[in-house]
C-alpha cells in the first residue's frame, strides 16, 4: 500500500487525491524499468549472452537478466556485445561460432523468454492504463496476443478498445 507523500495517509491504487489532506498523490508504477526506472509498452523480460574463451575452453552464459525498456535493452545488449567480441572468439573450436551468436543476439535487445513476458505484458497492461496511458496498454496486450492467442487476452483488449471511445488498437 501506498501513501501520500503530504501527509503520509495510506492511499489506495486508484486514488488521484489524499483523503485526509486532499493532496494530489502520483503513485509510483510497480512495473518499471530496471536500467532507468520508465514505465512504457516497451518493457520486456529480457537477458543478454556473454561468451568468454581460453584456448580450447569456451563458455557461453545467459547475463543481465531484468525487465527492461527498449532503450535499456539496446544499451546493454552494446555492453555484453562489446564484452564477448572482445573476450569470446578466442577459443576453438565453439568460441568464434558462440561469439557471433551473442553478437547478433545482444544487439537485437537480447533474447526475450515468451512465456516470462506473457506473464508480464498483462500486468504492464493494467499498469500502463491505470496510469492513464491507454495507447500503451493497447500495444502491451497486442504484443501479448502476438506470443499466444489467448480468448482473455482478446476480450481485455476489445474491453479497452470499446472503453477508449471505439477507436481500434494501435491508432491512439
Amino acid at each position: 500500500m501506498q501513501t501520500c507523500p503530504s501527509c503520509g495517509y495510506s492511499v489506495m491504487p486508484d486514488d488521484r487525491y489524499c483523503g485526509r489532506c486532499g493532496a494530489p498523490v502520483v503513485l509510483t508504477p510497480a512495473l518499471r524499468c530496471q536500467g532507468c526506472g520508465r514505465t512504457n509498452s516497451s518493457l520486456r523480460v529480457a537477458y543478454f549472452l556473454l561468451v568468454f574463451s581460453v584456448v580450447v575452453m569456451s563458455f557461453k552464459r545467459g547475463v543481465g537478466a531484468g525487465v527492461l525498456c527498449g532503450a535499456c535493452r539496446l544499451r546493454r545488449g552494446l555492453v555484453y556485445a562489446g564484452l564477448s567480441l572482445v573476450l569470446g572468439p578466442w577459443g576453438i573450436p565453439h568460441g568464434l561460432i558462440w561469439t557471433v551468436e551473442a553478437l547478433v543476439v545482444n544487439l537485437r535487445g537480447g533474447r526475450l523468454p515468451q512465456e516470462a513476458n506473457l506473464g508480464l505484458l498483462p500486468a504492464l497492461a493494467a499498469t500502463l492504463y491505470g496510469l492513464g496511458q491507454v495507447g500503451g496498454a493497447a500495444e502491451a496486450l497486442e504484443a501479448a496476443l502476438k506470443i499466444r492467442d489467448d480468448p482473455h487476452l482478446r476480450w481485455a483488449l476489445a474491453e479497452l478498445t470499446q472503453r477508449s471511445g471505439g477507436k481500434e488498437a494501435g491508432t491512439w
